[in-house]
């Protein structure tokens, strides 16, 4: 996941960033700075995605803010660099812009630490952090995720904000005068109201020691007192369960409505599968039925891709392990239209239609045979027949997966190993491929 996020921005070079909320801290506040998973700290600076909260603090306390931009921006660049060094830094991915750069990195399970946050600020060079979410699973969500979206984002460093968020702090330095100036003037107060609160004790202890009259009238009070406090306390206690019960009514609610939306979005979801089932076993039966008739390429006009197939050196059906490979070649096919023809020497001994009935997790993929130009030679010149094939279908793109990979011009070849077959390597760079070439099918 950490790879293809790196992937997706270095092809597009192109990242929706999102609003810098910088929070600089009075000098008397530094205090209060700590790390959190919800922002970035360097004192006297915070970053932070949850302004919001802080407002009334910063008006409160004078502090100074900046928001660069004032709403999400897209940021695209000249040139996308992926793991280089810089010093004792190595970005996941540095944007260049002209003579600007863009520190980004990529947060699966590791977030920037405070050490590599120093480096960074050292450098002075901006930073983002993309938080990856481990429920996002499929290539289009992510590159939704990582180029359209300004959720998820987080700056770690701005110079340009924290200059702003400086500037308005020392504008505000009138709003912290006054504040001290108060603080000053609560702290005199509270010493006047200490020095009264003594003399009245010490009035209270001569009256006490003048007559034992007296010391009794105070205690009569004192119990006065301690059943007032009881009674406010059953009164204050009967108030939180009655808050208590009232939250927990509202728990069950709102508990009860997210299982009601989450049962009619699998609900959804089912119908949508089943549609998608159903187009899948039409399509399958067509082929099916096509071959049985003795066509070799029944829905090509539809699909307009084909992969040509050593099915003997790719999923070496006779060896251990052959599903794996069938299952691994039909996950990197899954959501392209792309058929398949078969080339190896399993056509001198099987016919087109047992050939599919071996393909069956590939569902209505499997279109045809190549013709064999010469019935004496089970390997055959693979090439030549391709080529004969493609004569009689013109117009169609293809890709070659092959034991070898001489011989086939300028067709797009994987070549795979015939001592270990199909690997996941090998899947996955035919995924890429298809998806790659994806607006041309």
């Amino acid at each position: 996941m950490h790879l293809a996020v790196k992937t997706i921005i270095e092809q597009e070079k192109r990242l929706l960033l999102p609003t810098c909320d910088v929070i600089r801290y009075p000098d008397d506040c530094q205090s209060e700075l700590k790390w959190e998973s919800e922002g970035f700290v360097a004192p006297p600076y915070r970053y932070t995605t949850l302004v919001s909260n802080y407002r009334s603090w910063i008006e409160r306390f004078g502090a100074g803010l900046a928001t660069v931009p004032e709403s999400p921006q897209m940021a695209e660049f000249d040139q996308v660099l992926v793991e280089q060094w810089e010093g004792d830094l190595r970005p996941d991915l540095i944007g260049i812009k002209g003579d600007r750069r863009l520190y980004i990195e990529v947060a699966v399970t590791h977030r920037i630490d405070a050490k590599k946050l120093n480096r960074i600020r050292t450098r002075q060079t901006a930073a983002i952090e993309i938080l990856v979410p481990r429920t996002a699973t499929s290539w289009d969500e992510l590159r939704e995720l990582v180029l359209n979206q300004s959720n998820g984002k987080q700056w770690a460093f701005s110079p340009r904000a924290e200059s702003i968020a400086e500037a308005d702090y020392q504008d505000k330095e009138p709003i912290r005068k006054a504040r001290r100036d108060a603080e000053a003037k609560r702290s005199a107060d509270a010493a006047r109201r200490a020095q009264e609160v003594q003399a009245w004790r010490d009035e209270r202890k001569r009256r006490e020691v003048e007559t034992a009259a007296q010391f009794a009238e105070k205690q009569e009070l004192a119990a006065k007192i301690q059943a007032a406090e009881a009674k406010l306390a059953a009164e204050r206690a009967a108030e939180f369960r009655k808050v208590q019960a009232a939250a927990r009514a509202a728990t069950i609610k709102w508990e009860a409505e997210q299982a009601a939306e989450r049962q009619k979005s699998e609900a959804e979801e089912e119908a949508k599968q089943r549609l998608l089932d159903a187009e899948e076993a039409v399509r399958r039966e067509t082929a099916i039925v096509a071959l049985r008739e003795g066509h070799p390429s029944p829905n090509l006009p539809l699909n307009g891709f084909v992969l040509f197939l050593d099915l003997d050196s790719a999923l070496q059906p006779k060896e251990r392990g052959f599903i794996d490979r069938l299952r691994c070649i039909a996950d990197a096919l899954r959501d392209t239209l792309c058929d398949i023809v078969v080339t190896s020497e399993i056509r001198h001994d099987h016919s087109a239609y047992e050939i599919a009935q071996l393909l069956t997790p590939l569902g209505g993929r499997h279109v045809g045979v190549t013709p064999i130009l010469d019935p004496s030679d089970p390997y055959g010149n693979r090439a030549k027949e391709i080529e004969s094939w493609e004569k009689a279908n013109p117009g169609i793109r293809s890709v070659v997966i092959d034991g070898s990979s001489g011989g086939f011009g300028n067709r797009h070849v994987l070549d795979v190993s015939i001592r270990t077959g199909l690997t996941d390597w090998d899947a996955d760079e035919l995924r890429q491929y298809l998806r790659k070439n994806r607006r041309s099918l």
